[in-house]
C-alpha cells in the first residue's frame, strides 16, 4: 500500500497547502484563489464516479483471484452493483486489466490502491481535526514517527493503529468524496 503518496496528494489538494507551495511557472507569482480553486475543482471532478469505478475494479480484481467465474460473467454480474450507467455491450475492461491476470505478485493490487486511499483519508482527517498549531505539530510528529518512519518494517494495520489508536474506517473517505460531490452541485 502506498499510503504516503496518496496522503500527500490529498494534502496538496487543500487550498491553503496549494497556495503556500505553488506559483506561476513564469512570473513566480503566487496563484490566485480562483486559480487554486480551478485546479482543485478539476482534480475533484467526477470523484464519486471515480470511487464507484475503483470499487468495481477492486471487487472485480478480488473476484478474479478467489472465484472460478469466467472473467466476462463476473464483470457482467458485478457491473450493475457498482456503476450507475448500464454496461455497454462493447465494453471490454477485463482485457485491459493486465495486472489482474498477468502476475500473482500483483494479485489484489487494485484493491490495495483503494485501501491506501481509505487509510490516507482517515489519516488526513486527523490533521483536519487539529484546532491549534500545537495539535497540528503533535499530529505531524506522530505521522512522521509512525507512518513515515515505520514504513514496511511493521504491518500496515499496526502502523495505522499506532498513529490513530484504532483500525482504519471508510467513513473519512466517504465524507471526503461526498463533500467534494456536494461542493460541485
Amino acid at each position: 500500500m502506498n499510503i504516503s503518496s496518496v496522503f500527500f496528494t490529498m494534502w496538496l489538494m487543500r487550498p491553503d497547502t496549494m497556495r503556500s507551495l505553488s506559483c506561476h511557472w513564469e512570473s513566480n507569482q503566487q496563484l490566485s484563489s480562483q486559480e487554486v480553486d480551478n485546479i482543485i475543482q478539476a482534480y475533484n471532478h467526477m470523484q464519486s464516479n471515480n470511487l464507484m469505478s475503483s470499487l468495481f475494479n477492486s471487487v472485480y480484481d478480488l473476484e478474479m483471484h478467489f472465484s472460478e467465474k469466467h472473467f466476462d460473467t463476473a464483470m457482467r454480474q458485478l457491473w450493475p452493483r457498482y456503476m450507475l450507467l448500464p454496461l455497454d455491450p462493447g465494453y471490454f475492461k477485463p482485457y485491459s486489466m493486465v495486472n489482474v491476470f498477468a502476475d500473482d505478485k500483483q494479485a489484489s493490487g487494485v484493491y490495495a490502491a483503494l485501501w491506501a486511499e481509505m487509510v490516507a483519508a482517515d489519516i488526513m482527517k486527523s490533521f483536519d481535526e487539529c484546532n491549534s498549531m500545537e495539535e497540528l505539530k503533535a499530529t505531524g510528529r506522530r505521522f512522521k514517527d509512525t507512518v513515515l518512519a515505520l514504513g514496511g518494517s511493521v504491518p500496515a494495520g499496526e502502523v495505522f493503529r499506532r498513529f490513530k489508536g484504532r483500525d482504519p474506517s471508510i467513513n473519512s473517505l466517504l465524507q471526503m468524496k461526498l463533500s467534494v460531490q456536494r461542493a460541485a452541485d
